[in-house]
């Protein structure tokens, strides 16, 4: 399960701060980003409004509902690449357990929306991801700039990492590069 999966994840806070438990709080945001949270402060009142409910059924002895922003200095601070692997530990669990007898991997790259801003000078941010059309998962994503050579190594990567046999995959034309991949996959 996802939750016991967040709890492996290094806590950086020192022990006088926490109250909240990091796997908590990591969780309960991803319930609700799921009901459709968009910042850090839906994601406070999804918490604020479900929490008798949270703090019965997970036997939490939290006195009261983080506000905005603990749950804002919480997440900010975790390690994203460890973040990533214990989701991609999650998806494969969960992907071990589908029955299709087709099995396809859909890999793309998206600019995310949003994360353009003229005042700031920030380029949009880019995510790549390997999606499991069978069994409606994304297994991994890459966060990388919004351009569309950039996905070349991404895609590389993922060939090498990812468990691909008896797998269709699909990607963009810009992949049916000349230059074959350094590896044996």
């Amino acid at each position: 399960m996802l939750l016991s999966l967040l709890e492996e994840l290094t806590d950086f806070r020192s022990f006088h701060g926490k109250e909240y438990k990091l796997h908590h709080i990591l969780y309960f945001s991803v319930l609700a980003i799921l009901s459709n949270a968009k910042s850090y402060t839906e994601i406070a009142t999804f918490i604020r409004v479900n929490f008798s409910f949270l703090k019965e059924h997970f036997g939490l002895k939290w006195r009261h509902a983080p506000d905005s922003s603990a749950i804002r200095k919480i997440i900010v601070a975790v390690d994203a690449g460890e973040l990533e692997a214990i989701f991609q530990k999650d998806a494969q669990r969960l992907e071990a357990h589908s029955e299709a007898h087709f099995k396809q991997i859909c890999f793309d790259g998206k600019t995310l929306r949003g994360s353009f801003s003229h005042t700031k000078d920030k380029r949009a941010v880019g995510v790549f991801s390997a999606f499991a059309a069978h069994s409606h998962l994304v297994l991994a994503h890459l966060p990388l700039e919004a351009t569309k050579t950039h996905e070349i190594p991404a895609l590389q990567e993922f060939l090498l990492n990812l468990n691909l046999k008896d797998i269709v995959v699909t990607a963009d034309a810009l992949h049916c590069q000349k230059k074959p991949l350094n590896t044996q996959i």
